[in-house]
Formats: structure tokens, sequence, C-alpha cells
């Protein structure tokens, strides 16, 4: 299963009236399913993502609801997917740098607060490697897009961070999902 394509998501939030942008709202429901994989965040995130109050299921907009969903369900199967096919949704290479990495930038907070969110206090007592992930995005929310165009050590830079944080989302999931006396998931070849 593939994530939606980043505009069609955007599409969808911009019809939802959503507050947070894909990328970041993305990053929550990765920070979700990486903290607490045991549970089911598909309300809650659309809650968070939308703003939106109340308990139950969130109103959408017919055309809203099924890509919204298809992101939901790709991405948890894609965290627990063994052979590592997680991506995080931002936008594509016809975008410039600077609204890549800005989109990164909003990836990494939305997954640290996602992650917060599902784990609310301290980071003691989590496994060295998923604290140090979570000062690592920390670190990474806060850097300043290029200016312009970027040069080609921009995007080689841009291009290996996007696959730190893939493999790194994945590493908080399996971590804790583990530390729980979880076995990885099957799905895995």
């Amino acid at each position: 299963m593939n994530l939606p394509e980043y505009s069609k998501v955007s599409t969808a939030f911009r019809q939802a009236q959503a507050l947070s942008e894909p990328a970041e709202s993305h990053g929550t429901l990765c920070g979700l399913l990486a903290a607490a994989p045991e549970a089911d965040w598909q309300e809650q995130w659309l809650r968070l993502s939308l703003n939106s109050e109340g308990q139950g299921a969130v109103s959408l907009p017919a055309s809203v609801r099924p890509v919204l969903d298809a992101l939901y369900d790709a991405t948890q199967a894609e965290m627990v997917d063994l052979q590592m096919r997680f991506e995080p949704l931002l936008p594509d290479d016809d975008h410039g740098i600077a609204e890549r990495a800005r989109c990164l930038g909003l990836w990494c907070q939305g997954f640290l607060f996602g992650f917060s969110t599902a784990r609310p206090g301290s980071h003691e007592g989590l496994p060295p490697q998923v604290r140090e992930v979570l000062d690592d995005l920390g670190r990474l929310a806060q850097v300043e897009p290029p200016q312009g165009e970027g040069s080609d050590e921009d995007e080689a830079a841009l291009l290996e961070i996007v696959e730190y944080i893939r493999v790194a989302a994945q590493l908080v999931h399996d971590e804790l999902k583990l530390k729980q006396g979880q076995p990885p998931t099957d799905t895995r070849h």
C-alpha cells in the first residue's frame, strides 16, 4: 500500500480546513504510531490535525475522508513493514528545496508532537537509541531552509536527512514495540 500523493493530501487538508500542513500532520501520525504502536490513533490523529473537538468519528467532507483514511492505513502498514518501505509524506522534487526543507522541519515537529501526545512526560526509561532519535528530530525541526534554489550539496544533504528520518521513525517504532514484548510484525520478509 502506497501513501497518497502529497498534492492529493494537501488538497484534502484545504477542503477540510485543516490548521496543520500535510507534512506536519503525517509526522504527528508517525509519532503517535511509533510511541504507542498497539493503539488505534486514527480519530485522535484526525482531531489533532483538523483541530476538531469531541469524541467519536471526525466529520469530514465526503471527498476528504477516503484520502485521509488511505494516508492512515498506508502509514500504519509502512511503519510495521520489515522491508523498510516507510516514507515520510513530503512534497516531491517539483517543489523547490526551500519548501521541501521547510516541510521536513514540520514533519519532524509533528513527529515529536505525536510522540509526546502518545507518551507524555519524561523520556527517561526510553531506550538510548530512541532518545537519540528524538533529540536529532528536535534539532532537525529547527533547521533553517536554504535560500533560493539551493545547491547540489543542499539537495544531497536533504536526501540524506530524509533517509535518516525514514529509518529513524521505524527504529523508534520497532524499539518501543520490542520493549513492550511484542515481536516485530510478520509483514516483513
